[in-house]
């Protein structure tokens, strides 16, 4: 299944980080400055004092360059 997570927020990073560390395909969706950020430094996630980074991300500001295949928004 792709996921795609429409505005990368608190939450949004949260919930992709989260599918992207279970094995699925996601797509997040950002503004531009943030998914420069995200493409260039991945998106680390801390639980119970332990840091995660998710790297390899799929990011755009353009929803036109993620959309084929989606399945989930």
């Amino acid at each position: 299944m792709h996921f795609l997570i429409y505005g990368t927020g608190a939450v949004g990073a949260y919930l992709g980080a989260k599918l992207s560390l279970a094995g699925q395909e996601v797509r997040f969706l950002a503004r531009p400055g943030v998914a420069r950020v995200l493409g260039s430094s991945g998106l680390r996630l801390i639980e119970d004092s332990r840091p995660v980074t998710v790297f390899d991300l799929s990011v755009s500001s353009s929803l036109a360059e993620i959309a084929d295949g989606i399945d989930v928004v």
